[in-house]
C-alpha cells in the first residue's frame, strides 16, 4: 500500500472540465481548508485559509466535473506531495497555490447524503503481443 495524504477541502468554485491534446480529459478544481488553532481560552481560530487546485484525470475528471458543485465539502486523497505554483493575486502581489493530483474524490458522509450511480463498464478488446 503507497503512503497517502487525506485532504478535507470545500469547493470554492465550480470545476472546469478540458481535454488534453490526445483527447484524454482532465479537470482542475479550486478547493480551501483552515488551518485552525485553539486560542488561549480554549476557543477555535482560523490561523490562515490555505487554497488549492485539485487535478484530476480521466474517468475521474469527468466524474468530478458531474458531480461536484461550489460550497461542496469533499474529501481528496492524493499519494502525490502536492505541487507549489507560484501566481499573481488581484491586488498584483505573488503568492503560492498548491496543485494537488486527486487519486480519488470522496463526499464526506458525515455532512449529507449523497446518490451515487455506478457507471456502466466499457468492455476492451485484448492487446495483442507479438
Amino acid at each position: 500500500m503507497r503512503n497517502s495524504c487525506e485532504y478535507n477541502v470545500t469547493v470554492v468554485a465550480d470545476p472546469d472540465l478540458k481535454f488534453g491534446q490526445d483527447g484524454n480529459p482532465w479537470t482542475s478544481v479550486r478547493v480551501a481548508w483552515n488551518d485552525n488553532v485553539r486560542n488561549a481560552n480554549g476557543e477555535w481560530e482560523t490561523k490562515s485559509t490555505v487554497y488549492a487546485s485539485v487535478k484530476a484525470f480521466g474517468k475521474l475528471a469527468t466524474n468530478v466535473a458531474e458531480s461536484v458543485e461550489k460550497g461542496m465539502p469533499l474529501v481528496v486523497i492524493a499519494t502525490k506531495m502536492p505541487l507549489p505554483r507560484a501566481y499573481t493575486n488581484k491586488e498584483g502581489e505573488t503568492a503560492v497555490s498548491l496543485d494537488i493530483i486527486a487519486d480519488n474524490v470522496l463526499f464526506p458522509l458525515s455532512y449529507s447524503a449523497v446518490e451515487a450511480r455506478r457507471e456502466e463498464r466499457v468492455a476492451t478488446a485484448p492487446m495483442e503481443v507479438g
